[in-house]
């Protein structure tokens, strides 16, 4: 799951819910914001990249993303496709630009 209500992925509900709707909105952002969107999924994701990134980018759940991998070249447990999610929000804690918000900043996207 991608967002939880509560604390997780050592991130407040708010900060989820913040990643969740800018990357689900993937295709509307400016290129810059995207970029940086891919820069996380793919330091995190590797080879599992492509999954991640749909895992990220999409309202599909993460099992679902990971099932779809089994058959191909690069398949992915949910477990392992979840870390690298969990990786990303972290990530992406961090670097969006949207977290300027908190200092009064007007948004950068």
């Amino acid at each position: 799951m991608k967002f939880h209500s509560g604390p997780r992925f050592g991130l407040t509900e708010e900060e989820q819910l913040a990643i969740y709707g800018i990357c689900t909105s993937y295709k509307r952002l400016s290129p810059e914001t995207q970029r940086i969107i891919d820069d996380a999924v793919q330091s995190c994701g590797g080879i599992y990249a492509t999954a991640l990134f749909e895992a990220i980018t999409t309202r599909e759940t993460v099992p679902s993303v990971a099932y779809r991998t089994y058959g191909t070249n690069c398949p992915i447990d949910p477990s392992g496709l979840a870390k690298r999610v969990k990786a990303v929000y972290k990530t992406l804690a961090k670097t969006l630009p949207v977290w300027q918000l908190a200092n009064g900043d007007p948004p950068s996207l």
